[in-house]
């Protein structure tokens, strides 16, 4: 009986153990358990900003590598109606093209629906042959700066061959 008795004393000694090294482990295990964790989620958020940081860097090469592209793409839409130099190079393109622009009317300035900017519209009322003046559409339509002709008019001339053109045409900034 006594050994009865020992063994018995021994295996409740073994159990209380047990449940006392669990009891004392299970809470530092849940708290390693916890801090692994958040040490994932914290590497997870370091890849995902080092992932963003290399397409930003990416992105930075593209565009310094394309920055003549970028050059031609700021000279088609500047950041103000620079009406001035429109005025210089469409008296500039007319005369190359040999032709005479008579008038330029006052550009009206207005808000476009096609992107956040400014349209600007012009009238030129031009003189000369009509090859000239296929020549001329010819260099608008190769321009950097965007011009969309919206109208053409031309008038037979009584003799010769000295036509009267006038042309509605629009420009954009932003």
């Amino acid at each position: 009986m006594k050994l009865f008795s020992r063994s018995m004393a021994i295996v409740a000694c073994l159990i209380l153990s047990a449940v006392l090294l669990v009891l004392m482990v299970k809470p530092a295990y849940q708290e390693w358990s916890a801090a692994n964790q958040k040490i994932k989620t914290k590497e997870a958020e370091l890849r995902s900003q080092q992932d963003y940081y290399d397409s930003l860097q990416k992105a930075s090469k593209s565009l310094q590598e394309n920055a003549d592209s970028l050059a031609k793409i700021d000279a088609s839409l500047p950041q103000k109606p620079d009406t001035p130099s429109l005025f210089e190079y469409f008296q500039k393109t007319a005369s190359q093209n040999g032709l005479l622009l008579e008038t330029i009317s006052a550009p009206s300035i207005s808000d476009t629906e096609k992107f956040n900017g400014k349209k600007i519209g012009f009238s030129l009322s031009l003189s000369g042959t009509y090859p000239s003046f296929k020549n001329l559409l010819s260099a608008f339509q190769k321009s950097a700066r965007l011009i969309e002709i919206e109208s053409i008019a031309l008038r037979a001339p009584a003799k010769g061959d000295i036509f009267n053109f006038n042309i509605s045409l629009e420009t954009y900034s932003y």
